[in-house]
């Protein structure tokens, strides 16, 4: 069902001219979820508002907001915000982020993570309810904080950034679920197994797993199609701190990863770095092809784990092809409704 599936975007240049487009369509055709990233690009939660204005049926995201450039309390409150604009449409995606961005960008010292986010999950939820807040943690400290407009009831649904095992544990125990990126689609069942293994409840949570989407139609596209996830992919090895590069090593694609590095160290480009990457290592990362090779793909992803097919959003042309995209992809997916029921 088109419902199961969610939308997001590189983040790297996007434009809320096209991100409008593509939430837009994605609405239109009925998808489930649409996720905003958050790194040093567009703002999230006035993007999300923005979105959750124009649109009238699909759940939008954080996708996600760090834990360390805003209060425990003012995240809170932008959850009640929104909330009141889109009752029971907005979800929250926390994570750490890295440790460049954080210290650089936001001047704040990148330190105990996991507390940090079982903090803020805590203290953001007790706020959602309206009740006064003393809260004397280890990292979030707070006295007499009560949310003076109308509580979040339902409270927002929470899902944590995750990629390694601790994170994965972490969202099974507090949250609802977890993101995941740059994941091998091969092991996202595992994923899902590791979160909810100490989960506590019966109710399975859910992952949601950014897959980046490129739709072809010919050998000559899908040759530009892997040419430019490679480097999108390179990009978060070589650029987006350790944990990517870390989390690939464990699964296996060690050698690559060493390579790209080095490649990139060496004053290499992204896109020479980018030929180190295998077509088998890609096939694990991205969904390449026609729309009905790609549901052919997706269609056999466990239940509980939703793809969130990850497009380009960089100028007014961009949006308009990942709309084509998602309208395609919702026509295939009409065309096999029975078989996948």
């Amino acid at each position: 069902m088109i419902e199961r599936f969610g939308v997001t975007i590189d983040w790297r240049g996007a434009s809320l001219e096209a991100l409008t487009t593509i939430a837009l369509q994605a609405d239109h055709s009925g998808c489930g979820y649409m996720w905003v990233p958050e790194a040093w690009g567009l703002e999230a939660f006035s993007s999300i508002g923005h979105l959750l204005s124009v649109t009238k049926r699909v759940k939008i995201g954080t996708g996600i907001v760090n834990v360390y450039s805003r209060s425990a309390g003012t995240i809170a409150m932008a959850c009640s915000t929104l909330n009141q604009l889109a009752p029971q449409r907005f979800l929250l995606g926390l994570g750490t982020s890295g440790k460049g961005l954080v210290e650089d960008f936001h001047g704040v010292k990148y330190e105990k993570g996991l507390k940090r986010t079982e903090e803020y999950v805590s203290v953001i939820k007790k706020i959602e309810s309206g009740e006064q807040i003393d809260h004397e943690g280890e990292i979030v400290k707070l006295r007499r904080f009560r949310l003076f407009t109308a509580p979040v009831k339902p409270p927002t649904q929470i899902y944590l950034g995750a990629i390694g095992e601790k994170n994965l544990s972490l969202a099974g125990r507090i949250a609802d679920g977890a993101i995941v990126t740059l994941y091998p689609i091969s092991k996202l069942a595992e994923a899902h197994a590791l979160m909810n293994q100490d989960s506590g409840s019966g109710k399975k949570k859910r992952i949601f797993a950014y897959i980046p989407l490129c739709l072809t139609w010919n050998e000559r596209e899908e040759t530009s199609a892997k040419s430019e996830l490679a480097k999108f992919v390179s990009f978060y090895i070589a650029s987006m701190g350790k944990y990517y590069a870390k989390n690939l090593a464990r699964f296996g694609y060690g050698k690559q990863v060493e390579e790209i590095q080095a490649a990139v160290s060496s004053g290499a480009s992204t896109l020479e770095a980018s030929k180190k990457i295998s077509d088998e290592f890609l096939n694990d990362f991205a969904l390449i092809g026609t729309p009905s090779k790609v549901l052919d793909r997706v269609v056999l992803i466990p239940d509980g784990i939703h793809p969130v097919f990850a497009m380009s959003a960089t100028s007014p042309s961009d949006g308009d092809a990942s709309a084509r995209s998602i309208r395609e992809l919702s026509a295939e997916l009409a065309s096999k409704q029975p078989r996948v029921i």
